[in-house]
Parts: structure tokens; C-alpha cells; sequence
């Protein structure tokens, strides 16, 4: 019975040292991969574009939740300011702009005091012209939210239909 027992303990007690040591290798093996080689770096940049928020953060004159380009000040000046930006995009690649319109929608207390704005326009001509128009859109302060938009080839023109929406701040006023 002793030796059964003495025989036992003869594997056991190395097999728990090779799993240990297996689980140790693993460990630094792991915790080397896990580790990029350039993670000093990548922290720094993050420490940097903390410091960067904060500082814009602590700039900011508004009590407002909104960047000020995402939205407009003024709903009643918006829509024509818009149409001006849009028509002097639309002529400066060759485009016919048509049919814009804007319909103002209930502010909503409950998202800031966000007033939407919803707006719809036409345009057409060359395909590249209603591309970079889209880039501008994509720019535009405030922010356009598409809703739809749709492209119809005419053969050697594009028919662009656009309905979207901007936000205009109702706290701004008071």
C-alpha cells in the first residue's frame, strides 16, 4: 500500500510542477503579447487629447450641451442663410438648385431645447458636381441630418432629391 501511495506522489508532485511552470510561461507570454510595442506612445497621445478636451471644455462660454457648429442659433435667419449656402454650393459647380423649403417643427425641451428644422431641395447636373455638393452638405454648420436622399441618373445628368434636418437651439434665445 506504501508504494502505491509513494508511486502516486512520484508523478503528481512533477506533473503539478510542469503545470505550474506551463502556467507561468503562459502568464509572461501572454502578458508580453498584450502589450503593443508602442503603448508609452499611444498613452501620451491620449494624456494629450485629455488635456486637449479639457481645455476647450473649460473655453466654452455657453452652458450648452452642443457643439456650437452642430447647431444654429436662430431659427427665424437659418433657413435663408441655408438657402444661401446651398445655392452658392449648387452654383459653383454647375448645378440647378430648385424646389428648396424649410418647415420648422416643435421645439422639444426635453433633448436641450432643440428646435427641428426639416429641409428639402432639388438639384441636378453633372454626377461629380452632386457628389461634391453632398461634401459640402457633410460640412455645413450647422450639421445637416440627412433623412433621404435619392439620385436618379438622366444619362448624362443626376437628379438629386434631399430631405433633411438641421437643430436650432430655442435656449439661445431666452
Amino acid at each position: 500500500m506504501m508504494r502505491k501511495r509513494r508511486a502516486q506522489t512520484d508523478v503528481v508532485v512533477p506533473a503539478l510542477t510542469v503545470a505550474g511552470l506551463s502556467a507561468a510561461v503562459l502568464y509572461l507570454l501572454l502578458s508580453l503579447i498584450s502589450r503593443p510595442p508602442d503603448l508609452s506612445g499611444r498613452l501620451a497621445q491620449v494624456e494629450r487629447n485629455t488635456g486637449e478636451a479639457e481645455q476647450v471644455l473649460a473655453r466654452s462660454s455657453t452652458d450648452s450641451p452642443y457643439l456650437a457648429h452642430a447647431i444654429c442659433e436662430d431659427p427665424s435667419a437659418a433657413p435663408i442663410a441655408l438657402r444661401q449656402r446651398l445655392q452658392s454650393a449648387a452654383a459653383s459647380t454647375g448645378l440647378t438648385f430648385s424646389n428648396f423649403s424649410t418647415t420648422p417643427g416643435a421645439p422639444d425641451e426635453a433633448i436641450g431645447g432643440l428646435e427641428p428644422l426639416s429641409l428639402s431641395f432639388e438639384a441636378s447636373g453633372r454626377y461629380d458636381a452632386v457628389v461634391s455638393l453632398l461634401g459640402a452638405l457633410a460640412k455645413a454648420e450647422p450639421q445637416i441630418f440627412a433623412d433621404k436622399i435619392d439620385l436618379k441618373s438622366q444619362t448624362s445628368t443626376v437628379a438629386l432629391t434631399f430631405s433633411g434636418r438641421i437643430f436650432c437651439s430655442t435656449t439661445a434665445r431666452l
